[in-house]
């Protein structure tokens, strides 16, 4: 790649990273905001349900999803049939899977409650409008073209939107119904919005032979998203059936909130797979690339995720209720999926991008054969708290797989520098906010929140800024150089 593709690619990825980043972190506090008074708002049981009725969902949709989405934007210029093929694909996918569902249902109502069934069928309607259905094609062309900006403010108004709808349905007593609103009125906004926003409309017939060769190549990730889906959807499958929704519920919403430091990492991810597709070729930038990658996760995913497990009895009881008390030592047990997810998520579309999605194929593989067999062992035996320490079991042996199976003969990572000084601080500012939080028992818990989490976050940023202050400065001199290189730049209307 020449320095003139090179620094373009930066430029776009940059504006993609700063315009995600933005909206994903609005997005967040808003979601939040909602998601505490859901939760006070609707009982965990409520929870559990819609979580089981989309983990069947998913399950029986298994069939649509053969990675079209991730080939479409790998490609390096798609004509008008490939474009037409990918969207006359991912509709018909979708549509058959909504017919499976709907003859799936009756067999499913005699091992679960009517409620779960009618909840699982509009799940499944839904799914007819969302990212790999209707949605699809013109989404996947506005995030191959880098149009961030766009993307980030249909984002913000498809998030509020549902939002608001949620909780007055929530506040009107709608149970589960007021959960099915949010994820409705989102999904149905975003089809519409990315429809008017992309401008595009099939300008060609759906040809057999592209749609052999899409499916041809995402043949490995179907088989690698059926095992995925056993590794991370398993667990819930098998809580909500043996155990009953409402812990379910706890372990679901344990799930989501040990989710929540990846949220900073959420402008990265948006822009990863169509940088590292544009840096395929050059193996020392697509390295700098992953590299950064993990810098973002080191010095943001990972304080953010002790500090979650450390402040997690404060913010249950101060903030979403004492209710919700059972899920709190769940959340402890995720850190180990909290800490190894965001790289696991990061580093996996790299072989995809790369040509190699075999290697996809066997790290699926890995996590489905790790949850069979360790998480079925776990949940039966210790329930909900099994189903958390299998979930950072998984998530542990399947990234060592994908680094032996792929990363160390691929890229150059610098593994110490990246992540022994964030390391060290984060334990020193977990040391001294135990220390801090002894001082404080007596105290109101949203009044030791707020101290423990003042210490954590001082300590740990002052330990940055004194121990890692050359990777910072050249983190920033780069960042710099790019927003410069930018302003020279012609940008088309629409791109960010």
């Amino acid at each position: 790649m020449d320095k003139a593709s090179a620094a373009s690619t930066a430029r776009l990825a940059l504006f993609g990273v700063l315009y995600s980043t933005g909206s994903t972190y609005l997005l967040q506090i808003a979601g939040l905001v909602a998601g505490v008074a859901l939760a006070r708002l609707v009982d965990p049981a409520e929870f559990g349900l819609l979580a089981l009725a989309i983990t069947i969902f998913e399950i029986i949709g298994r069939v649509r999803l053969f990675g079209l989405n991730q080939i479409l934007i790998s490609k390096p210029e798609p004509d008008a049939a490939d474009t037409s093929t990918h969207f006359f694909l991912t509709v018909g996918l979708s549509a058959a899977t909504f017919g499976l569902t709907l003859l799936a249902a009756p067999l499913l109502g005699q091992f679960y409650p009517s409620k779960l069934i009618t909840a699982l069928l509009v799940v499944a309607a839904l799914a007819l409008f969302d990212q790999e259905g209707l949605t699809a094609t013109p989404d996947t062309l506005l995030r191959k073209n880098m149009r961030y900006g766009q993307i980030a403010r249909l984002d913000i108004a498809a998030g509020l939107f549902s939002m608001v709808a949620a909780v007055s349905a929530a506040v009107a007593g709608w149970g589960v119904w007021a959960l099915i609103v949010r994820q409705g009125v989102e999904t149905l906004t975003r089809c519409v919005g990315t429809w008017w926003l992309c401008g595009w409309r099939p300008a060609a017939w759906p040809t057999w032979s592209k749609a052999k060769t899409l499916l041809r190549s995402g043949a490995h990730m179907w088989v690698g998203g059926v095992s995925s889906l056993i590794g991370y959807r398993y667990d819930d499958f098998l809580v909500g059936t043996l155990l009953g929704t409402r812990i379910l519920g706890f372990y679901t919403r344990a799930f989501d909130y040990a989710k929540l430091p990846m949220g900073p990492l959420a402008g990265i991810y948006a822009v990863s797979l169509p940088a590292f597709a544009r840096l395929q070729n050059d193996r020392r930038l697509l390295s700098r690339a992953y590299n950064l990658f993990l810098e973002a996760v080191a010095l943001f995913a990972f304080p953010a995720s002790i500090w979650l497990a450390i402040v997690a009895p404060e913010f249950v009881e101060g903030v979403i209720g004492p209710k919700w008390e059972p899920m709190i030592p769940l959340v402890r047990l995720l850190i180990p999926f909290a800490l190894l997810r965001p790289i696991l998520d990061g580093t996996g579309g790299i072989p995809i991008v790369l040509g190699r999605p075999d290697v996809r194929s066997k790290q699926a593989i890995l996590e489905s054969a790790v949850m069979l067999s360790a998480g079925t062992i776990l949940i039966l035996r210790f329930g909900a708290i099994g189903a958390a320490i299998s979930a950072g079991l998984v998530v542990s042996v399947t990234l060592g797989g994908l680094y032996f199976w792929y990363v160390k003969d691929s890229l150059d990572v610098e593994w110490r520098r990246i992540f022994l000084v964030p390391i060290l601080s984060i334990i020193a500012a977990s040391g001294l906010t135990y220390w801090v939080g002894l001082q404080v028992t007596d105290w109101p818990a949203l009044g030791r929140l707020a101290i423990k989490t003042g210490a954590f976050g001082i300590t740990f940023a002052v330990l940055i800024l004194l121990l890692h202050r050359a990777a910072l400065v050249e983190l920033f001199a780069l960042l710099t150089d790019t927003w410069r290189g930018s302003s020279k730049a012609q940008v088309p209307d629409g791109l960010p």
